[in-house]
């Protein structure tokens, strides 16, 4: 899940208006958020750190000590033991009966698809993601592997780092790992991830580890019906998603003043619908998110219902860009340029000129 670039409109920040028709340039830049979206800031407590395996993890530590009159015991563990290494899973009852450990696209689906040792090595659903290589110990419950995507598209990697914690071979799951990906204009971001499944039940925490107090953001999921359904709730708003075996994903976002639904695709592209409310005008539309990240964008601005401009915008993934406007009787098309500190201007032929 960690794949979604997802990007509802920014929250906050003061109006900048050109002569005329500065409202239009608002909505392009109020509409043109970048990175990773997530639920309004809620303070959570902290989980438990996953400590490593645990009772019955995925394959036994040790055999115990046997004395050596014991010779025939010993033996026969021994086999016992070789068997639960072996990499089958045919013994092994789920506790749930959706197994999740066969499509739910983390450590346990990596681990069981290599030779039982831990170690991995795959090729995964969908189009984005080339490969997802790695191991598991099995002694001491660290983990760590390595994400590659194909050429062109908007990840250039990620790197999952730090991790422990115990995988079951009933598909329970208890880990906390650290993430760090970075995006084709070599930004790096950095997240961490703590994982409890138990049973079809599954709840998850995300942080940023590079803040003294970081605020930890909860979700709770539940596998059923052949899918994965999550939300989590805040104060002013809600997510809600699916995960589907296929890999594809859905994303619904509501606040009281925003709405959106994404699509992510087995392809490695993305689509959205959104509707925004700010204290003047309804921004709706949709938009599609190609393979590399460049965005085209299609929408509505309306006053008290009436529609007061329509939009047609085209944007590279670093932000740079064009949009053509149709406010009533006045068409014009505009420019947009993001420097590499951030700052974003545009210039347009009737005229306007400023700041996103």
């Amino acid at each position: 899940m960690e794949d979604a670039r997802l990007a509802p409109a920014e929250e906050g920040g003061e109006e900048t208006t050109g002569e005329g028709t500065g409202m239009a340039h608002w909505g392009a830049r109020y509409l043109r958020p970048r990175g990773t979206a997530s639920p309004a800031n809620r303070r959570h407590p902290r989980p438990a750190k996953a400590t490593g395996p645990g009772d019955s993890p995925m394959i036994p530590a040790r055999l115990p000590a046997i004395r050596a009159t014991h010779l025939w015991l010993a033996m026969l563990l021994f086999l016992l033991a070789c068997e639960s290494l072996a990499p089958t899973w045919i013994d092994q009852t789920p506790a749930c009966d959706e197994e999740p450990y066969d499509w739910s696209d983390d450590l346990l689906s990596y681990v069981k698809s290599g030779p039982g040792d831990g170690s991995f090595d795959l090729d995964p659903l969908g189009e984005a993601r080339t490969s997802i290589e790695g191991k598991y110990g099995t002694g001491d419950g660290s983990f760590a592997y390595r994400v590659s995507y194909g050429q062109d598209y908007w990840k250039l990697g990620a790197e999952v780092t730090d991790g422990v914690g115990t995988a079951w071979h009933n598909g329970d799951l208890d880990v906390e790992y650290l993430t760090t990906t970075t995006d084709r204009l070599d930004d790096e971001s950095t997240t961490a991830t703590r994982v409890l499944r138990q049973g079809c039940k599954q709840d998850w925490w995300t942080w940023n580890p590079d803040e003294d107090e970081p605020v930890y953001q909860a979700f709770s999921g539940t596998y059923d019906d052949g899918l994965f359904s999550w939300e989590a709730e805040y104060e002013g708003g809600s997510w809600v998603g699916t995960l589907a075996p296929d890999s594809t994903r859905t994303i619904d976002i509501e606040t009281d003043l925003e709405q959106h639904h994404y699509v992510f695709a087995v392809d490695g592209t993305s689509e959205r619908e959104f509707e925004i409310d700010d204290a003047t005008y309804t921004y709706e539309g949709d938009e599609e998110t190609a393979w590399n990240g460049d965005i085209s964008r299609s929408y509505k601005i309306r006053e008290d219902g009436d529609t007061v401009c329509s939009v047609e915008e085209e944007f590279d993934y670093d932000g740079d860009g064009t949009a053509h406007y149709e406010c009533g009787g006045d068409d014009f098309d505009c420019e947009y340029s993001v420097k590499d500190n951030g700052d974003c201007s545009y210039e347009c032929t009737n005229g306007d000129s400023g700041k996103c």
